[in-house]
């Protein structure tokens, strides 16, 4: 089979001090490394993510066990719209992850494929690469694709997105109930299906070419 190309990894990690004043080392492990899944193929759509990766060993961690250990509070988890690329068959999505900062810690960040995104093939579309947004208290943004240590205060926001994978085939191949059922469960925008498959959908109305 052919395959577009996958999402590489993308880690972040905090460290700062646990609820119980012991040091702490906040790996989250969906995003610490990505999967071969996340690819569109020539038979169909990208898949993922999952609860587990693709090693077996770094699950999705609760978010109420990180809440109870870590001094941050998870404020939305979801999949990421429009990360995976269009094709005949859509790659894979990423995730989007959101964290507020209740005590003092670092930020290390590693997201690759920044500048080379995984690409497409036999005309899909690449997918986008992963990053990291730090919004600060004072409202000041600031986005980053790799850190070593950046301080964070109580107050700041984290807003992890990681890449999406790359489609197979080329776009206006892609069946009309296909763009309409991503249309309606969130996995694509109205903006992107235009773009990219020149479909128009009005609210509640099926999509048209």
């Amino acid at each position: 089979k052919a395959y577009a190309t996958l999402r590489r990894s993308a880690a972040t990690c905090c460290t700062g001090t646990r609820n119980d004043s012991r040091a702490a080392r906040i790996l989250d492990g969906r995003t610490a490394v990505q999967s071969r899944r996340t690819v569109a193929c020539a038979t169909h759509d990208g898949s993922g993510p999952f609860r587990t990766m693709a090693h077996g060993d770094s699950h999705i961690i609760p978010a109420e066990l990180q809440e109870a250990l870590y001094p941050i509070r998870i404020e939305s988890f979801a999949l990421r719209p429009d990360s995976g690329g269009a094709g005949q068959y859509r790659g894979g999505l990423g995730i989007v992850k959101q964290y507020r900062i209740l005590a003092p810690c670092k930020l290390f960040a590693n997201f690759d494929r920044v500048d080379c995104p995984p690409w497409g093939i036999r005309g899909g579309l690449g997918g986008r690469p992963g990053q990291v947004t730090v919004v600060r208290s004072d409202g000041a943004t600031e986005v980053f694709y790799k850190s070593e240590g950046l301080a964070l205060e109580p107050g700041d926001r984290i807003c992890v997105e990681t890449g999406g994978g790359g489609g197979y085939g080329e776009p206006a191949l892609r069946e009309a109930s296909l763009i309409e059922r991503d249309l309606i469960r969130g996995y694509i925008s109205q903006e992107n299906a235009q773009r990219d498959y020149g479909v128009r959908a009005r609210s509640g109305a099926p999509a048209t070419i």
